[in-house]
């Protein structure tokens, strides 16, 4: 197995997955990725909640989309997920979002 010198400057995950890649293990930087990608969406999904938070009023999509500079298929596949999660709600039926007021607030 080896140790980790610790003069290597390299990051460690590329450190991990080429010992285990070497090991016959090639799905861990498959997971590498897919885990580098659901972290990327979680950032998006918190930059849309943070807006919300802020703007405190009724937003659109193109509202939402332009300030946190994601694409509006991109916005809005995110505030589906979190309407169907019970963390933003629609307020009208010209496609206003907003911070739902639900029973997850109380839940922390």
């Amino acid at each position: 197995m080896g140790s980790h010198d610790p003069l290597d400057t390299r990051p460690w995950a590329e450190v991990y997955g080429l010992y285990h890649f070497h090991e016959g293990n090639p799905s861990f930087l498959e997971q590498l990725a897919r885990t580098r990608e659901q972290a990327k969406a979680l950032l998006k999904g918190l930059d849309v909640l943070e807006f919300l938070a802020e703007a405190r009023l009724e937003s659109s999509l193109s509202q939402v989309a332009r300030a946190t500079g994601l694409t509006k298929t991109t916005s809005h596949r995110i505030l589906g997920v979190l309407e169907s999660r019970g963390y933003v709600e629609r307020t009208s039926a010209h496609g206003g979002y907003r911070l739902a007021l639900s029973q997850r607030a109380g839940a922390c």
